[in-house]
């Protein structure tokens, strides 16, 4: 019996002030960790975006070889047809010079920014049989958001699609 007794005495608990304490660092270590989380999670939603579009552009550029013809990438709004804005950001589409939908793209979430470069792919990149762009010009889509670095998807006028990092998006 005194052994009983004994041992129910040398098993302790948590005190009030322990736990208090440990909800405490538990707090300033989750206000640390929540703010990279985040930019975590943008810096992903531009990869993911940016890899959605040489994914489209890869796709394009192998059906105009399969197919022999011209295939494009544009951008769209309504996942049927081309919108002739330089907003990718609302989706692109990919079509055969006939005007028939081959694949669409929704737009990315997270309020991300792509455009083209303007001058060379404004709204269509267009493949030609031999996987060459038409015109024979290199262009690039750049992924952006306030604040974080950019990704640029490069078309080189041969056809070939690389993702880079680029600079910080004003």
């Amino acid at each position: 019996m005194q052994i009983l007794l004994e041992r129910r005495n040398s098993i302790r608990g948590v005190t009030l002030i322990e736990l208090m304490i440990a909800i405490t660092l538990l707090g300033i270590l989750l206000a640390l960790a929540i703010p990279s989380f985040s930019d975590l999670i943008t810096r992903t939603k531009i990869q993911s975006a940016a890899s959605s579009v040489s994914v489209a552009l890869a796709t394009a550029r192998s059906e105009a070889v399969k197919r022999g013809r011209d295939i494009s990438v544009c951008t769209s709004t309504d996942s049927a047809t081309c919108a002739g804005s330089n907003n990718w950001a609302t989706g692109w589409v990919i079509y055969a010079t006939a005007g028939t939908p081959i694949k669409a793209f929704d737009a990315p979430t997270g309020g991300l920014s792509l455009a083209g470069d303007g001058t060379k792919i404004v709204d269509v990149v267009t493949f030609t049989a031999t996987g060459a762009t038409e015109p024979f010009v290199p262009g690039d889509i750049t992924v952006c958001k306030t604040g974080q670095v950019s990704k640029v998807v490069s078309v080189a006028a041969s056809g070939r699609i690389r993702v880079a990092s680029g600079s910080i998006c004003p």
